[in-house]
């Protein structure tokens, strides 16, 4: 499992405890309790919706640096070759 995995893995694995004891230990009503455990429902599924998004642009940009590396060293391969073509000539 990779680092992003494994952080992301425990992220929601901490959220998760921390709601139900939360919502486990208050002393409230019911219809309160709801409300709560809605809240804090929306909460994380926000706090999870921006770690993707996160992730998602962390790895648009190794894409493009990735991307851009590629091209540079096909930029470099065809003036090797060129080079070589014009010394033979």
């Amino acid at each position: 499992m990779s680092k992003t995995s494994n952080v992301f893995l425990g992220f929601l694995t901490g959220a998760t405890a921390g709601l139900l004891a939360g919502v486990l230990l208050a002393p409230d009503e019911g219809k309160k309790t709801r409300k709560k455990w809605k809240k804090k429902a929306q909460d994380v599924a926000d706090s999870v919706t921006e770690t993707f998004q996160d992730q998602i642009k962390n790895l648009e940009k190794q894409i493009n640096d990735i991307k851009k590396e590629a091209e540079a060293e096909v930029n470099r391969i065809k003036n090797k070759a060129e080079k070589k073509q014009e010394a033979k000539a």
